[in-house]
């Protein structure tokens, strides 16, 4: 089974478990990390991703206006979380908060076959 430690999704540290060893996440919960890290990821940054695909290109819009960016997250959504063939997006929805922007991924896990609609929100900025 798959897993990797577990990060908090505000900060970015490595969680730690009661005998203060590493946590993990597993299942559902990877996941979850998964998307998180690659939206929050610049796309082409990590040196180890020879094909440039891991990552998203929010960074650009979040530096523009909330209105204007909102206009284009949903398709830098998708286009970042398309590499991952392990879950099916169902819907991606952009809350324009006057301080930052927020973007909810809803989604279903491809391997099971009756998978409950799972989301994630995810702060841009």
């Amino acid at each position: 089974m798959a897993w990797d430690i577990q990060q908090n999704f505000q900060t970015g540290d490595w969680i730690f478990n009661s005998v203060r060893d590493y946590a993990s996440a597993e299942g559902a919960n990877l996941v979850q990390q998964r998307i998180h890290v690659r939206l929050k990821t610049e796309r082409g940054s990590f040196m180890y991703d020879r094909s440039g695909n891991l990552g998203s290109r929010l960074l650009d819009l979040v530096r523009l206006p909330g209105v204007q960016a909102a206009g284009g997250i949903e398709m830098i959504v998708r286009e970042a979380l398309a590499p991952m063939d392990d879950i099916t997006i169902t819907d991606v929805v952009i809350d324009t908060d006057v301080r930052q922007l927020k973007a909810t991924i809803h989604y279903r896990l491809s391997s099971l076959q009756n998978s409950p609609d799972l989301s994630t929100t995810v702060l841009l900025g």
